[in-house]
């Protein structure tokens, strides 16, 4: 339960902080039952912060892990039953009932919606989130074309392609960023006002602070002012991120980043050449690619090449229009022209893809990882050098 609803035992934390603050204050000039039931709510405040951080951490971190495996033994489970031939909704239904649990709950959700009388695709898009989107719109080309055996393959090199990738650089950048918030938090409300009433008391009359330790004080005071003010800010930008990441809105954005853009490119087109080879239609085999993306943008512009098909446009012209990359548009009607087998015409190519996205993916994640802790010795720097530099002054008066 915790799991599922993190922040709102956040938003509670912060009224219950807020509550214990606020009658803490009361009881100072009041009875002493307000002053007690302050702290109480204090406590109880940093208890469901405590919680809401351990939720936070199972949800991002290690549930994100139990699924990818399950995901994997789903797939596999998938790949079994269509290499011995058995149907695979009935597999599924066997499996279940079978008293093992190696798939989790979701597993059986899926078992049930399937023995009601749904297929694979619409059982899987009643459980959301036991499989990641794209592995099954993937499984949904297989199905309705009858090729999962072709598909299948596609799914499960996705779903490997996303476990090496999941969340590594982010677990360390997230963990960077708590210990610069956490440092840096420390730093402004709490040790440097204590610099502050020290040198206070230390200067003579008429005589100022340095510049640079003028503006560490300033920063320190409009932080600490509007703390709460920062947090709701910040949360109401991750809100939007999500909400727009959840509506797909981000679906453009992500072709910007280049190696997300190869591995759309190579995902689309190997799909597309599996089911041109399977002698499916040109406009349904456009349409179908596009929607084993689960990316809007390509689908939106598979709508495109399928005007351009049925205004008599040739397939060679009309898939220009999916990508105004020189080299996917260069492959893609090389490859159409060229007789025989689509799939081992654009092999190579994919390989290409795969192994640049990497490269580019792993410079990227380096890149980001130094960069953050330059970036936190920065900041931590920069303050201590603005609070040490009227001790330095002084020194020096002392010396000479």
């Amino acid at each position: 339960m915790f799991t599922r609803n993190p922040s709102i035992i956040f938003l509670v934390g912060w009224a219950l902080l807020a509550g214990g603050f606020f009658l803490g204050d009361t009881g100072r000039i009041g009875p002493d039952f307000l002053w007690a039931t302050g702290i109480g709510l204090i406590i109880s405040g940093f208890v469901l912060f405590i919680i809401c951080f351990v939720a936070w951490t199972y949800r991002w971190f290690f549930l994100p892990v139990k699924r990818r495996e399950q995901a994997r033994f789903f797939l596999e489970l998938l790949s079994l039953a269509e290499e011995s031939g058995h149907s695979i909704e009935q597999t599924i239904i066997e499996f279940s009932k079978s008293g093992e649990r190696p798939l989790g709950e979701q597993f059986d959700r899926v078992a049930r919606h399937i023995e009601s009388g749904l297929n694979l695709p619409e059982a899987l898009a009643k459980v959301p989130g036991y499989l990641p989107a794209q592995v099954v719109a993937t499984l949904k080309v297989g199905h309705e074309t009858g090729g999962m055996n072709m598909t299948l393959p596609v799914a499960q090199e996705n779903l490997r392609e996303k476990n090496q990738n999941a969340r590594g650089e982010w677990v360390y950048l997230v963990a960077v960023m708590l210990i610069a918030v956490m440092i840096v938090g420390i730093l402004m409300t709490y040790v440097i006002p204590k610099f502050k009433m020290i040198y206070a008391d230390m200067l003579e009359p008429g005589e100022v602070m340095p510049e640079f330790t003028l503006l560490v004080l300033k920063i320190s005071d409009t932080i600490k002012n509007n703390a709460a003010a920062l947090f709701i800010l910040l949360f109401l930008l991750l809100g939007v991120w999500f909400y727009c990441k959840k509506k797909g809105w981000l679906d453009t954005f992500w072709l910007l980043i280049p190696w997300r853009r190869k591995r759309l490119q190579r995902d689309y087109s190997r799909v597309l050449a599996l089911l041109l080879d399977s002698g499916l239609p040109e406009e349904k085999a456009i349409e179908l690619a596009a929607q084993s993306t689960s990316n809007r943008t390509i689908k939106k512009r598979a709508r495109k090449v399928i005007a351009g098909l049925q205004s008599g446009l040739g397939l060679t012209e009309a898939i220009k229009l999916m990508d105004d990359s020189r080299e996917f548009q260069w492959r893609l009607t090389n490859a159409l022209q060229t007789e025989g087998n689509f799939v081992d015409a654009l092999s190579g190519w994919h390989q290409s893809l795969s192994a640049r996205a990497d490269r580019q993916h792993q410079t990227f994640s380096t890149l980001m990882e130094t960069t953050a802790v330059l970036l936190l010795g920065m900041v931590v720097g920069s303050i201590m050098v603005g609070m040490f530099l009227p001790l330095i002054r002084l020194m020096e008066k002392l010396v000479w």
